[in-house]
Formats: structure tokens, C-alpha cells, sequence
């Protein structure tokens, strides 16, 4: 009976040991952070971007003189030349008292010359064409350029927020991380014409908190 009882003494005491020696069970993992920048902001401030730049105002002329390019080609070229003209000659005309009488005679004339020429050739191409498109070209690569650099920016202002609200950084990473966020949405409301400000979370509006 002694027996029993040391050795279930003995268990209870190895089990005790066990328990404490073993890590506590691991909790939930804490819910990541919800991103800053989303494909709405992202696309709002790209848009907005591109207004402020003049982009859409210049595409739509583009497409304007395309289609007047085209229906130059249903107009006509009009010419009108106008001409004059001088005559002088010598007319025998003999009398009775003059037999071998000459007369001088001369007049004056007028003519006007109107031309219509049809291009039809230019409904299928226009060398004005070509021009138009090399504009286009730039301005599609100048208003991707500009896009990036929207993107860039905004991903800049995101990591930097994020690292002013690590507490895991010192306080001097902290203070830099939040001048750079502070830059990052200057230079976008800059771009956007305080679009972004105006939209963005945590920068001074409602929209997005």
C-alpha cells in the first residue's frame, strides 16, 4: 500500500513538472494591418492626377482634329484665278482722202478661271495623320510616366505611415518614417491638386477612416 501510494506521489510530481516546463498553447495571430492604399484611392488618385496635368483635355482635342482631319477630306479645294488682257492691232481702213489709212485698234479683256478639286484618296490616309499620332504617342508616355510616379508616391506614403505607428521602432525611426509620409502626400496633393489629401485615410477627411 506504501508502494502505491509513493509511486502515484512519484507520477503526480513528474506530471506537475511537465506542465510547467511545457510552453503555453499559441493564441490567434493578430490581424494584419488593413492596407492604407487601395485600388480605389490608387485609381482616384492617378485620375486625378492626369486631370490636373491636362491629359483628358488634350486627348479630347486630339480626337477632335482627327475627325476634322477626316471630313477634310469631303471638302473640296477652291481656286479662282483672275486674268486680264490687253489687244492692239492695226485695222486698214483707207477713205477717200486717205486710201492707204490705217487704224489703231486695242481693247481690254477680262477672264476669271474657278477650279474644285475633290481629295477623295485622303478618306483612306492623310498625311496630317501622322502627326497627330507621334502626338498622341507622347502624351500616352508622358501620362504613364506621371501614373508611376502617383503609385510610387503612395506606396511611399503607405510603408512610411505604417513604420510611424511601429512601436517596435525608436522614436528618431519613427520621426523620420513620419516626414517621409508628411513629403510622400505633398508631392501627391501637389500632383492631384489636394485630391489626395481630400481622400486619403487619416489625412484630414472622413473618407476612408
Amino acid at each position: 500500500m506504501r508502494w502505491t501510494s509513493a509511486l502515484a506521489l512519484l507520477a503526480l510530481i513528474l506530471a506537475s513538472a511537465e506542465t510547467a516546463g511545457a510552453e503555453p498553447p499559441a493564441g490567434p495571430p493578430p490581424p494584419a494591418a488593413r492596407p492604407l492604399v487601395t485600388s480605389a484611392l490608387a485609381r482616384g488618385a492617378v485620375n486625378a492626377a492626369l486631370d490636373s496635368a491636362g491629359f483628358r483635355g488634350a486627348q479630347r482635342r486630339s480626337d477632335a482634329l482627327s475627325t476634322r482631319i477626316a471630313l477634310s477630306a469631303l471638302l473640296p479645294d477652291l481656286s479662282i484665278r483672275v486674268a486680264r488682257s490687253t489687244d492692239q492691232s492695226l485695222r486698214f481702213s483707207p477713205t477717200y482722202d486717205d486710201p492707204y489709212r490705217y487704224s489703231e485698234a486695242g481693247g481690254v479683256g477680262f477672264w476669271i478661271d474657278g477650279r474644285a478639286t475633290w481629295h477623295l484618296d485622303r478618306l483612306l490616309f492623310d498625311p496630317n495623320e501622322i502627326a497627330v499620332e507621334r502626338l498622341r504617342a507622347g502624351r500616352a508616355e508622358a501620362a504613364g510616366k506621371l501614373a508611376h510616379r502617383v503609385l510610387e508616391l503612395l506606396f511611399d506614403w503607405q510603408r512610411a505611415r505604417r513604420s510611424e505607428e511601429n512601436l517596435a521602432l525608436s522614436d528618431e525611426e519613427r520621426e523620420a518614417a513620419a516626414l517621409r509620409a508628411v513629403e510622400a502626400a505633398v508631392t501627391l496633393d501637389l500632383l492631384t491638386k489636394d485630391w489626395f489629401s481630400a481622400h486619403a485615410p487619416g489625412e484630414g477627411s472622413s473618407a476612408g477612416r
